[in-house]
């Protein structure tokens, strides 16, 4: 499914305008306590993130299985509430994944890296900089389709060998690779809009409040605050509109080659 029609179903269907208030309510609450050194803030913020990892989880289970083609935002009242641990043990389980992976790609690159740094000072490290970020985000974005393998049954057996990745293959990584880099331009645009659009508003606090003066603290705080509906469109497309995106890519690849090898 394209993007924007996969945005567009994310944001239809019954009671989605109650929904997506509640998702945003719950990233700005996030947003404004996340410069907060209190206790409670940590644990709100962990809670916050598996709810939502495992309400993605849920969304993806609802869209692999159901083939009239409807990409909404689901209800809870079919909510799989085991997920929620389930979704903690996937995560520190794909967390040691991702430093192993992490370590590695480093090591590949570190001689090229200190070359290219050398060359050119300062804008090397800048640039080489973002060419490791840019090359990290699908592997990273790899746990989307682990998420989804495991949501398809709730097994988190399925994806506890992670070389089930290598069904993938040269077809597949291609049809991947397209798929998350313009997810990563969506990305940046909406960050030059976000950007564009809080140059005024930064005007108008400037008239009414002395930044200057404000310490450190208070100025990340206003920060947070202001870089909630950001985060807020990222949740959306990268936690459910690339879901969905994936969907065919998923079930293409994986799911009925899955199939397949059971029946055989």
């Amino acid at each position: 499914m394209g993007i924007f029609r996969a945005l567009n179903n994310v944001y239809s269907g019954r009671y989605a305008f109650i929904k997506h208030l509640i998702l945003f309510a719950m990233v700005a609450v996030n947003m404004s306590v996340v410069n907060n050194d209190e206790l409670w803030t940590y644990i709100y913020t962990i809670l916050y993130l598996i709810l939502l990892g495992s309400y993605s989880v849920y969304y993806m289970h609802k869209i692999i299985h159901n083939d009239n083609k409807d990409f909404s935002l689901p209800d809870l009242k079919d909510f799989r509430w085991q997920t929620l641990y389930e979704f903690l043990l996937v995560s520190i389980l794909w967390g040691i994944y991702y430093l192993i992976s992490g370590a590695i790609l480093f090591v590949l690159l570190c001689i090229p890296i200190l070359i290219f740094i050398a060359g050119l000072g300062r804008g090397g490290s800048f640039l080489m900089t973002i060419i490791l970020f840019t090359i990290y985000i699908p592997i990273f974005n790899i746990i989307k389709v682990a998420l989804m393998r495991y949501a398809d049954n709730y097994k988190i057996t399925d994806i506890l060998n992670p070389l089930f990745l290598l069904k993938m293959q040269k077809d597949g990584l291609k049809s991947y690779l397209n798929t998350i880099f313009k997810f990563v331009g969506i990305s940046y645009i909406a960050l030059v809009i976000w950007c564009c659009a809080m140059i005024p508003v930064v005007i108008v606090l400037n008239d009414y409040i002395d930044l200057t003066i404000l310490d450190l603290k208070t100025l990340i705080s206003y920060f947070y605050i202001m870089l909630i509906p950001l985060e807020y469109f990222y949740i959306i497309l990268w936690d459910f509109v690339l879901p969905a995106s994936l969907k065919e890519f998923y079930i293409n690849k994986f799911r009925t080659t899955e199939i397949s090898d059971n029946l055989n």
